[in-house]
């Protein structure tokens, strides 16, 4: 990416390594595993997660992505969401994509700060995949 405007990316669900999107960041530099600062949480849309306002912190990825994956990026996560400044607990500053608020309130909360969890039919967190 010498040469090339890029920005850095927080990615928490279908983007990160080993989901079903990842091939969408393109050569994007994986920088590391970072949180947010505690103004997050996250939402089950059903086969992946939104970042919506909360009161927790939320691990994800950090990426370095040029300019043109950005667009590509945009496009795949549609109008449903805002890509947003946010601040890391790492002291970083990154973009992330955040549900807008009037979709937020349309799917249930999901009571993990990390996806994807394994839950049981009636809610309940049993184990947290993403940390084994």
């Amino acid at each position: 990416m010498e040469g090339r405007e890029t920005t850095l990316l927080f990615v928490y669900g279908t983007l990160k390594r080993g989901f079903r999107a990842h091939h969408l960041l393109g050569d994007a530099r994986f920088v590391g595993v970072r949180q947010t600062l505690a103004r997050f949480g996250l939402v089950d849309c059903g086969a992946y997660p939104a970042l919506v306002p909360g009161a927790h912190a939320v691990e994800g990825e950090l990426y370095e992505v040029d300019l043109p994956s950005l667009r590509t990026l945009d496009a795949y996560e549609g109008g449903e969401y805002v890509r947003e400044r946010i601040q890391l607990q790492q002291g970083e500053e990154a973009q992330a994509y955040v549900l807008r608020t009037e979709a937020a309130s349309t799917y249930p909360r999901i009571d993990a700060t990390s996806w994807p969890t394994l839950r049981h039919p009636d809610g309940l967190v049993l184990a947290d995949r993403s940390k084994s």
